[in-house]
């Protein structure tokens, strides 16, 4: 299921805490500001670059660039997959992770790749939707790792075929009729049985247990002392 636990933070999907900007169903894809840049990637940034803080920064606007550019492709992705437009939202996936820095190695890009994933399927790729789901079991983000195992869980489960048989089916206009308090129709006809002991009556009935030797013998013995009893009666008349 899934879950907006704030409309500008993070979804619940599968168990995991993914970024509504990217997976929230139903209140549409957010838009929000990121936070402030996280100390660690500063640092980290700074480190790259000797400790040149003008270079970090400039660094920091590309991704920031990049970072945009693939939500565009995304936002235009997912467009076209809620039209059916399944092999041009592929397209415009796949132009997304390459954009986003660190491609699908990043948190955004493994989600990115959850999506392409669900387009792959849509589009009657499924082995190949299950070999991208299977290769994000090993994503550094573990939320990302939780939700492509679901997915694939999903997708390789077996197909439940269904026919009329697996659905009940009830007369719409009839529940109406007895939520207004028509009481005469409260109960549904019956349907109208043969006549007892006539043919069709005959059809229906279960088949008779089948008799077995020992049914046999015991019935034989019945037989034989009724016989017996029968004749000792007859004799004491002309006795």
């Amino acid at each position: 299921g899934t879950d907006v636990i704030r409309k500008e933070d993070k979804v619940r999907v599968f168990g995991a805490n993914l970024d509504s900007k990217i997976a929230s169903r139903g209140e549409g894809l957010q838009n929000y500001e990121e936070p402030k840049v996280p100390q660690k990637m500063m640092d980290e940034l700074l480190m790259r670059y000797g400790g040149d803080l003008e270079a970090a920064k400039k660094e920091l606007r590309r991704r920031d660039i990049k970072t945009k550019e693939a939500e565009t492709y995304f936002r235009v992705g997912v467009k076209l997959m809620e039209r059916g437009k399944y092999k041009e939202a592929i397209l415009q996936l796949d132009l997304a992770i390459s954009a986003v820095p660190g491609g699908g190695l990043s948190r955004e890009g493994g989600q990115y790749l959850i999506w392409l994933g669900q387009a792959l399927d849509a589009d009657g790729q499924r082995g190949k939707a299950v070999l991208t789901m299977r290769d994000l079991r090993e994503h550094e983000d573990r939320d990302v790792r939780r939700v492509a195992k679901s997915i694939e869980f999903i997708l390789t489960s077996p197909e439940i075929k269904l026919n009329k048989k697996n659905f009940q089916y009830f007369d719409i206009d009839q529940l109406d009729a007895i939520k207004a308090g028509k009481n005469a129709l409260k109960y549904s006809k019956m349907e109208k049985q043969p006549e007892k002991y006539s043919l069709e009556w005959y059809m229906m009935q279960p088949p008779p247990p089948k008799e077995t030797a020992s049914n046999r013998s015991g019935n034989m013995g019945l037989a034989v002392a009724a016989s017996a009893v029968t004749l000792l009666y007859l004799l004491t008349l002309y006795i």
